[in-house]
């Protein structure tokens, strides 16, 4: 079985969506990181436990390169 099956419900349904800027993307993403550390914590018993940490450490990359996005988004310009 997917992961992606076992992620809450409103994380699949904005797993796929597009944001309109790079910081709701990260916004959103660091917003759903949190949320996975809590299932995490929350979980009960050694395979909802795996589980729960295989979707945290996929929220923590998702957010990670939302984070790349905004950091590319905000820099200045190079001179030339």
């Amino acid at each position: 079985m997917s992961t992606r099956h076992m992620i809450r419900p409103t994380w699949r349904v904005l797993w796929g969506c597009a944001a309109d800027d790079p910081y709701s993307a990260w916004f959103n993403a660091e917003h759903r990181c949190g949320e996975a550390l809590q299932a995490w914590r929350d979980a009960q018993g050694a395979s909802a436990r795996a589980t729960a940490y295989l979707a945290y450490c996929f929220a923590i990359d998702v957010e990670e390169r939302a984070a790349a996005q905004l950091a590319r988004a905000v820099a200045a310009p190079l001179a030339a």
